[in-house]
């Protein structure tokens, strides 16, 4: 019957297993199990190392597998110490002839009865290298079990082979190695395991301090508990050997007592105990081990020694910021380089601590509860003091979200050296939501010395505006913190719910069911637009929806793609809208309209127009309502969106409620540009150059064509318009170009000088345009219509010559006008 066992290389003893490297076929692990010299006993804290094999079927009797060795020797004065010996001391062979004509019996006698699960085995030596173990035979019944023990099971638990490994180290230096030999028999995870590292000379050691035990400090470093450890036993074995600690960098000791005493088995027959008085401005402290120390330190067992009481003192106090280190060296003592502390500045951090998420803009989960608080939850941040001390409990902390965000509660996810529930019951709501506030005097290190620098973890809940979207920051001001020493991190990435797609079309002023582009709605997330509420679709203006506004077409028809349901489609007063019926659930979902056609009235200006998506079901932390009171909410209500929720509501007078995730912006989302409205009766622009403008520049450039005008173009100051005189006006009509002598009939630029008015006349016939404009005055009238111009420009004479606005005019001609800020170029047609 073919044989399976499991490997597993462990230390002896006391030993932990280490991260291990898994094998070929195998799950079993090995662990680097010592360290020690040329020529001794491989062992660690006076034990040989182990080897651990486990069963995965029936071990019948006469089974044995062959270890050879690498870089070690077999040595057989140590084989009756690594033999086996049961709970008792009983030997194999004990257990074997217990009942030779059933091994299980033996088993049961002297390994399960005793609560057991180490089964036995034999040493048989080869040679130097090579060792023969026989392994008691196990019926597989008992190999995967998970008893108890007791009288009547083979072992308690699952059975291991514990095997002690009687090796010496030779005189090479390297690792040791142990190499599994199947023997003929199926063996899971053979190969070659470490089992030692062998070093020549008088040994090695590990210094250390306790990570946490490193500190910031502001001033002087007190350097934490040193350990020096042997990797070798008895490296420490030096009769007048020497333990140093050495000052690095721009720093000395400060005067006072430093100890060196025994740490794990260096105490044999009473402890180590050594004591020096330093002197200020010292850079080394060493101790000097006699043998009466020596004879306390364990041989056969890796001992430490301890340093402790310095402390360290920068030569200047205003500078020699950053990490402090000590180096560790003495007899036979590796030299180390330690971190034993870092000095800084008074000051604090602000870290993030998780990637920012994505939250949609316009929503707030407090007035759906379909919407998940986590959802609108910032990445983890932490402020934390650099230094014991800078955080001012006097004085209040303030963490500031950027306009268009409001903070609706938070959620304190761990501290350090502070009081959580003082700082969450100090915790404020600013008047506008902006602020997050710890009020002063809140106690917020009660129970906790300044000794250490503190810090807080936390996440935001957040509301955003629904024309918000980017990166909201976080600052921190107040309680000690020096203003712009701090840099915002980002705690959120805000992004539209859905995207709005449509194309340009242009539109005649006082035109109806002028066909327009398909409009296209898509979610960027499944569910964005919210179950049993409304979208509403307008063209955005100040003039309303029933001057500029969908017309209720015979072909206007909504259809979705994917599984939201949309009812109730209607167009009213120049608005179109549906009811979400059923919120998409799987996946995104895409709503279609088609057969749109919009209509003018003629008191509507000149200019593109935006799409906006708006309604209950895209943006839900509208409110035209909003009002902003001086008054804070305190005392623990902004512990989580959920608790926070009555006291968003929270009566601040007698007649209001202060709507703390709400706002008074109700923008929707947009398509920009999508609907032209000229001056032209067709619809289409009538004039087709593409003119350029340079502010301070006597010229126009037409078509690429520069042509020379006597005096430049400029910026109103009143408006901060682009002002350009009438004969740019007319170069760009042709009146004044090559054919100034002969115009075109239907062109012209006339002045009234009584009325200070300018006429120009473009085009003839349903393309004829007719626009003045007055000096003084800031409306316009196109084609018999007076239309007020943006921003509040005025036409004006400038050094004896006209001058009018050349976006207004661009509006009325029904040509796009763009700005080029860098050469400070305006542009008709670009």
């Amino acid at each position: 019957m073919k044989k399976k066992i499991a490997l597993l290389l462990a230390a002896a003893m006391t030993v932990s297993m280490l991260p291990m490297s898994a094998m070929a076929g195998s799950t079993n692990t090995i662990s680097v199990t010592a360290n020690v010299k040329t020529n001794e006993a491989v062992k660690v804290n006076g034990a040989f190392t182990q080897l651990q094999i486990k069963p995965l079927d029936t071990i019948a009797s006469n089974s044995s597998i062959v270890l050879d060795l690498e870089n070690g020797e077999y040595n057989e004065d140590y084989f009756k110490e690594c033999a086996y010996k049961a709970h008792d001391g009983e030997s194999y062979d004990t257990v074997y002839n217990y009942n030779v004509n059933d091994p299980e019996a033996g088993l049961k006698a002297y390994v399960g009865a005793k609560n057991e699960r180490e089964l036995p085995y034999k040493l048989k030596y080869i040679n130097k290298t090579s060792m023969e173990v026989q392994l008691y035979p196990i019926d597989a019944k008992w190999v995967n079990q998970n008893n108890s023990g007791g009288a009547n099971e083979a072992t308690k638990g699952t059975p291991v082979y514990q095997i002690s490994l009687p090796v010496d180290a030779t005189d090479d230096e390297g690792d040791v190695k142990v190499t599994v030999d199947a023997n003929s028999t199926t063996v899971t995870g053979g190969g070659s395991y470490t089992i030692a590292k062998v070093t020549s000379g008088s040994g090695s050691t590990t210094s250390s301090v306790v990570s946490t035990d490193v500190k910031t400090h502001s001033g002087n470093i007190s350097v934490p508990q040193i350990t020096v450890k042997e990797d070798v036993s008895g490296t420490f074995t030096t009769e007048g050997g020497t333990v140093k600690v050495k000052a690095n960098g721009p720093y000395k000791f400060k005067a006072g007592t430093v100890t060196l005493k025994s740490g794990v088995n260096a105490a044999i027959g009473g402890s180590i105990a050594l004591s020096q008085t330093i002197a200020d401005g010292a850079n080394e402290v060493v101790f000097t081990l006699s043998k009466e120390d020596i004879a306390k330190i364990d041989k056969d067992k890796l001992s430490s020694l301890t340093i402790d009481g310095l402390v360290m003192v920068p030569n200047n106090d205003e500078k020699n910021y950053g990490d402090v280190y000590v180096t560790v060296s003495g007899t036979d003592i590796t030299s180390q380089q330690l971190k034993v502390g870092t000095r800084a500045d008074y000051g604090f951090n602000l870290t993030a601590m998780t990637e920012a998420p994505t939250i949609f803009a316009g929503r707030s989960p407090l007035r759906d509860d379909d919407l998940d608080d986590d959802d609108f939850k910032t990445a983890k941040f932490r402020f934390e003091e650099t230094t014991p001390g800078a955080w001012l409990t006097s004085r209040k902390l303030e963490f500031t979200v950027p306009d268009g965000v409001k903070i609706i509660g938070m959620d304190v996810d761990k501290v350090d050296k502070l009081n959580q529930s003082n700082f969450e019951n100090g915790a404020c709501l600013s008047n506008d939501g902006q602020t997050l506030r710890i009020e002063k005097d809140s106690d917020v290190f009660n129970g906790f010395s300044r000794n250490d620098a503190a810090y807080v973890d936390m996440y935001l809940y957040l509301s955003t505006d629904a024309a918000f979207t980017g990166d909201v920051t976080v600052a921190v001001s107040g309680a000690g913190v020096e203003a712009d020493t701090i840099t915002p991190v980002t705690v959120a990435k805000v992004v539209t719910p859905i995207t709005v797609e449509a194309t340009e079309t242009k539109a005649a002023m006082g035109y109806q069911n002028i066909d327009t582009s398909d409009i296209t709605i898509t979610e960027n997330a499944a569910g964005a637009l919210l179950d049993g509420n409304t979208v509403k679709l307008a063209i955005d203006s100040l003039y309303g929806s029933k001057e500029l506004g969908f017309a209720d077409a015979d072909n206007l028809t909504l259809t979705t793609d994917g599984n939201l349901e949309a009812k109730n489609f209607k167009v009213s007063d120049g608005e179109m809208s549906f009811k979400v019926d059923t919120a998409s659930y799987s996946t995104p979902s895409t709503v279609k309209i088609t057969g749109v056609q919009v209509g003018t009235t003629r008191s509507v200006p000149y200019g593109a127009y935006d799409l906006k998506v708006y309604g209950d079901a895209v943006v839900n932390n509208y409110d035209d309502d909003v009002d902003t009171y001086s008054s804070t909410i305190c005392s623990g209500s902004v512990s989580d969106p959920d608790t926070t929720a009555a006291a968003l509501n929270k009566d601040i007078d007698d007649s209001s409620t202060h709507k703390l995730d709400m706002f008074d912006v109700n923008e929707g989302f947009k398509f920009a540009g999508y609907l032209n409205v000229d001056g032209s009766a067709s619809g289409e622009s009538v004039l087709t150059k593409k003119v350029e403008v340079t502010i301070g520049e006597k010229n126009v450039v037409m078509d690429g064509e520069k042509v020379d005008t006597d005096v430049a173009a400029y910026i109103q100051a009143s408006s901060n318009s682009t002002m350009v005189p009438l004969r740019v006006v007319a170069l760009a009509l042709g009146v004044d170009s090559a054919n100034a002598a002969n115009p075109d009939e239907t062109n012209a630029v006339n002045w009234d000088a009584n009325s200070k008015t300018a006429t120009i006349v473009y085009g003839q016939g349903s393309t004829k345009t007719v626009i003045q404009f007055q000096a003084g005055s800031n409306n316009m009238n196109v084609n018999g219509s007076t239309i007020a111009m943006a921003n509040g420009v005025t036409a004006e004479i400038t050094d004896g010559r006209m001058f009018v606005p050349f976006r207004a005019l661009g509006q009325a001609f029904g040509v796009s006008v763009s700005w080029d800020a860098d050469t400070k170029t305006a542009i008709y047609n670009a």
